[in-house]
């Protein structure tokens, strides 16, 4: 079993304001079937939700 995940795939959704910071938010989609929502930036990545 693996221990590290691999995107395989990414959608992106839209730009959203999230605590006074601009984002795009992201589906990453991993090879385990796993996904997540993310919101990025230059500066920043945080994962919102993980299905």
């Amino acid at each position: 079993m693996r221990d590290i995940s691999m995107v395989i795939d990414e959608v992106k959704l839209g730009i959203v304001n999230y605590q006074d910071k601009i984002y795009t938010a992201i589906r990453e989609i991993y090879d385990t079937g796993e996904w997540k929502l993310v919101f990025v930036n230059e500066q920043e990545r945080i994962i919102i939700l993980t299905h």
